[in-house]
């Protein structure tokens, strides 16, 4: 039967009313327009089946198909069942993408003949509606001996192809013919359903090409998602199963041994993560004594030379000569007093900002500036405190409080160390017309 479609795009769909149209609407936009869309709903009680049904109405690319509530990686399967694309792209309903990655990702398809195409990714934070473009969800310098051929697999790089691109299927175009000839499908499972697809694929693929460009905007801090690791109840053995499918999987295929490093410094870094994602003590000492007494053991963790690990090489040193209160402490210590400064810069807390301003220049402002004059994306659009006549910078000069004004940076951060001051500066910092989110103190 002939092919109707370059491109299969499958959407699973859970309760995204708020997301769905962004997301449809950029796919609308491509440039290459040979394409079906496929959203299977997964049983949503919000009106998301109802958009895509509209939708459908008006453009006959996009279908719908229904499901009961089964999770993601059912819906995804029951997607590839129905595509008609030469190509797959799965992807989810609360992101959207740029109008060139069509195009150019079939063109790397097109002209390597290649199993997998991956692009890079940014973040667009749902709360504070802010993108960034800084953390990599494809690691280019894996490739970069590569770059003239154009194509990698696990024959040249076995001990990173896993850790090549993020285990997210969402960055990847994958030839039709190579998901069916290898069998591949998503697992069943509430979470993390699409990990063994992604990494069994990367291991298996003879062509991976690439084009680095940052074609996905992956929607991030949004409370619906089931990506987050923070929830009361978190099922040790269900996150397992999936690690030791993909082993055992790579055993049948004959990939284990060839990939191990790979494997191990994957699963490492998807635990320490696991780890540092907990919002509660119990949780806390839950996984890590989980990840030390048994995940360490079972894929071989605590045995690997310090050569062999690549990622999060500190962070397993530690998890092997802590219990679950030292650990927590020395990760407390680090944020606090990392990078030779008592005082750390609150980073995360201004991610996205192209601009900040500065209140306080004591002695936890004077450690912030110089934090902030070694990070070249951070501009400093005035420092300023109320003893500013008195206080003398030979690189900045600070400015007396009558100068802030809130349209000159998009975040403030308050450099005091005392709790009750800062209350005092914020609330002055409000009375300028500042909004409350963009206010930072976290000492």
């Amino acid at each position: 039967m002939k092919l109707e479609r370059k491109i299969s795009v499958i959407i699973p769909c859970y309760n995204i009313e708020k997301y769905i149209s962004i997301c449809l609407e950029s796919f609308l936009r491509q440039t290459l327009q040979d394409f079906e869309i496929i959203c299977v709903d997964d049983g949503s009680t919000d009106k998301t089946a109802e958009i895509i049904e509209n939708y459908s109405y008006i453009n006959n690319k996009i279908k719908l198909i229904r499901q009961t509530n089964q999770y993601a990686g059912v819906a995804r399967n029951n997607g590839l069942k129905n595509a008609k694309g030469k190509y797959v792209l799965f992807f989810d309903g609360d992101d959207f993408c740029d109008e060139n990655m069509f195009t150019e990702m079939v063109a790397s398809a097109e002209k390597h003949n290649s199993d997998i195409v991956v692009c890079d990714v940014q973040t667009y934070d749902d709360q504070t509606g802010k993108y960034d473009r800084s953390v990599p969800f494809f690691r280019e310098s894996l490739v970069r001996d590569y770059k003239d051929v154009g194509i990698v697999s696990y024959h040249d790089i076995p001990d990173n192809i896993l850790l090549l691109a993020s285990s997210g299927p969402w960055n990847k175009l994958y030839r039709k013919s190579f998901i069916v000839q290898q069998e591949l499908e998503f697992q069943a499972s509430k979470r993390d359903n699409d990990e063994y697809f992604v990494l069994m694929s990367m291991a298996l693929a003879e062509k991976i090409s690439w084009v680095p460009k940052k074609f996905v905007t992956y929607r991030v801090n949004n409370p619906n998602s089931l990506q987050g690791f923070g929830e009361e109840n978190i099922d040790t053995v269900d996150m397992l199963s999936t690690v030791q499918e993909l082993r055992n999987g790579l055993i049948k295929k004959g990939r284990y041994e060839l990939v191990k490093k790979s494997f191990q410094n994957q699963v490492l870094v998807r635990y320490v993560g696991l780890i540092e994602a907990q919002r509660s003590w119990e949780n806390y000492k839950k996984i890590f004594d989980f990840t030390k007494n048994y995940v360490f053991t079972e894929f071989e963790i605590n045995q690997m030379r310090s050569d062999e690990v690549f990622m999060r090489a500190e962070e397993r040193k530690k998890i092997l000569e802590s219990n679950a209160e030292e650990y927590l402490f020395w990760q407390m210590r680090k944020m606090k007093y990392g990078h030779g400064e008592r005082y750390i810069f609150p980073y995360r807390e201004i991610v996205g900002a192209k601009t900040i301003g500065l209140y306080g220049a004591g002695m936890v402002g004077q450690a912030y500036y110089r934090q902030i004059k070694e990070v070249s994306s951070i501009s400093l659009s005035g420092w300023y405190d109320k003893n500013y006549d008195f206080i003398a910078n030979k690189d900045y000069s600070i400015q007396s409080p009558d100068q802030i004004a809130p349209e000159k940076m998009d975040r403030i951060v308050i450099a005091v160390e005392s709790g009750d001051v800062a209350k005092i500066i914020k609330q002055m910092l409000l009375n300028k017309g500042f909004e409350e989110k963009n206010i930072i103190w976290s000492i």
